[in-house]
């Protein structure tokens, strides 16, 4: 079996380093694999650092232009090894899927964003070799090239899986594959020796600064929690829109002394194992990397119970849940956490590892995929 992969990448994230793993554990069980990559984000050269197996072919274009060139040209060549899947994501079904379906190719696409009903859905359009992000109905042209033809969907948890049902048709494929995380695992050792022993109970936050990520709540339950919780330190690890807004708010509220801001920062793992607890703001995350790179550190997770993370949280089991955007809520388990035995603290994160390791690795991501791509419905072969 030859497995096309199609990726198109707008940003540096887990999400690309994740396709790295899930092309390198594939190849070991299909005939070939070539990854076709379109790169618009804004650290290309970061990206173009994937350590990808050498049997792996591997096309990097830099516009959707040569994308489409590309893409039409691996599919046309004869030369090649017949292409029997296609998996590409929901940002290029525009272009991938019109093409895999003329040369009778079934496509998974994998969905990374929640839809919600009754409002507008963001989809790709090529125009002028500009990408472009527009509002549209399920009735549009676009969406009915998604659901109709030969195509699977896939969802990369519940919750996204879910609100696309609202919009696939009735008797259409889907079902959700969790990302296979590239991640490094600590031990409480590797935090013992990063930390050491502070006094201060430490709270990282780290996201893009846009206001959608409500890093805001975060400053409002601090200036809750510090009450009872005197030797606290938030660190917000980020850049955004949204910077002179959140700086603003510290200074309202008399927390420049709690809080400090160091930016974008390309490791992160350090930050992770300096700190007490992570704090996920964003009520809207459909996966959340930064959850799992919390997890893996042996960190606690502190999140909303909205979007994926109850899916990824067992609250007072592997981390804790409170109601989106609810600051007094978040505030309050903070001071909770900040209470907790050392012992009672070991106990959740050593769940949330394991919990982790289990089911969002790459390997498991692989295999998820290569049975489904081995048992797809008929009308799809």
């Amino acid at each position: 079996m030859h497995i096309l992969i199609t990726w198109l990448v707008t940003s540096y994230g887990g999400a690309e380093k994740s396709i790295e793993y899930l092309a390198n554990h594939i190849v070991e069980h299909v005939q070939k694999v070539t990854l076709v990559i379109c790169d618009l984000s804004e650290l290309p050269a970061v990206v173009s650092q994937l350590n990808l197996v050498r049997s792996i072919e591997v096309h990097w274009t830099y516009s959707l232009n040569e994308y489409m060139s590309v893409l039409q040209q691996v599919l046309y060549d004869k030369q090649k090894t017949f292409i029997q899947r296609v998996i590409t994501n929901h940002r290029t079904y525009a272009v991938d899927i019109p093409i895999a379906h003329k040369n009778n190719i079934p496509t998974i696409t994998v969905f990374r964003a929640i839809l919600f009903k009754d409002k507008k859905i963001r989809t790709l359009v090529i125009k002028d070799d500009i990408l472009c992000f527009i509002g549209v109905r399920p009735s549009d042209f676009y969406w009915d090239t998604l659901l109709l033809g030969k195509n699977f969907c896939v969802g990369v948890s519940e919750c996204v899986t879910n609100s696309l049902q609202r919009y696939l048709r009735e008797g259409r494929n889907s079902m959700s594959i969790y990302h296979g995380l590239p991640l490094k695992l600590f031990s409480e050792n590797d935090r013992q020796s990063y930390s050491g022993k502070s006094e201060y109970f430490k709270v990282l936050v780290l996201s893009r600064l846009i206001k959608w990520k409500r890093v805001d709540v975060a400053i409002k339950a601090l200036k809750i929690a510090v009450r009872e919780i005197p030797k606290v330190q938030l660190t917000i690890i980020g850049d955004g829109e949204e910077m002179r807004t959140l700086l603003q708010l510290v200074d309202k509220y008399s927390l420049n002394k709690y809080v400090k801001f160091y930016g974008w920062q390309n490791i992160t793992s350090p930050w992770f194992l300096q700190h007490d607890v992570y704090f996920q703001t964003s009520p809207m995350e459909s996966f959340g990397f930064t959850v799992a790179e919390a997890a893996a550190a042996r960190t606690i997770i502190l999140a909303p119970n909205s979007g994926a993370m109850p899916e990824l949280i067992k609250h007072g089991n592997t981390g804790y849940l409170f109601r989106s955007n609810n600051y007094k809520d978040a505030a309050a388990l903070l001071v909770k956490i900040s209470q907790m035995s050392s012992i009672k603290r070991q106990k959740i994160v050593n769940r949330n590892y394991d919990y982790f390791f289990k089911y969002f690795n790459a390997v498991y991501e692989s295999r998820q995929y290569l049975k489904l791509m081995r048992t797809l419905p008929s009308e799809l072969k």
